[in-house]
């Protein structure tokens, strides 16, 4: 089973119950879901300070769980771009880490990219955008659940979108 930690780098959780439900779902899925101690803070839009966001990116980095998974994108992660311990996110990686989210997280993996050569980055679902809906929003896209399984187990040969009309 693969250790999964859901956090929040960049803007504040709206719903709780939306956190709990993407845990939930994951942990169905298969994964040993985390949840960051400081994942529901709050600081004006975003998921706490930004010395709260940057602990919880150093102390994930730190506990390189098998995948990091952004609860949400919007804005926040790049005021922290100057601060990062980019070592310690890489040694992460070296280790197994998949750092794994869009929007904002896109920040980080560009930051990653740019110092170092040959990470492998995730561009991928989040947390309570894509897992954490409910059943009247929506639920999980059945294609976004099972493109996520396949690629971090390595089973994924192809990639496919669903375009509303």
């Amino acid at each position: 089973m693969s250790s999964l930690t859901l956090f929040t780098p960049a803007g504040a959780v709206a719903k709780a119950e939306n956190l709990k439900r993407a845990a939930k779902r994951l942990a169905q899925l298969g994964f040993e879901v985390s949840i960051d101690a400081d994942a529901l803070s709050r600081h004006q839009r975003f998921g706490g300070d930004d010395a709260t966001r940057l602990a919880a990116l150093h102390r994930i980095a730190d506990a390189a769980p098998s995948v990091a998974l952004g609860t949400r994108g919007g804005y926040g992660l790049t005021r922290l771009l100057d601060q990062i311990d980019w070592g310690r996110i890489a040694h992460s990686i070296e280790h197994g880490t998949r750092w794994v989210g869009y929007s904002d997280l896109t920040a980080l993996q560009n930051g990653l990219i740019a110092r170092y050569k040959g990470l492998a980055m995730w561009s991928g679902p989040l947390a309570c955008d894509d897992f954490g809906r409910s059943e009247a929003d929506g639920g999980v896209d059945e294609v976004t659940r099972d493109c996520f399984l396949e690629a971090m187990s390595g089973a994924l040969e192809a990639v496919g979108f669903r375009a509303p009309t």
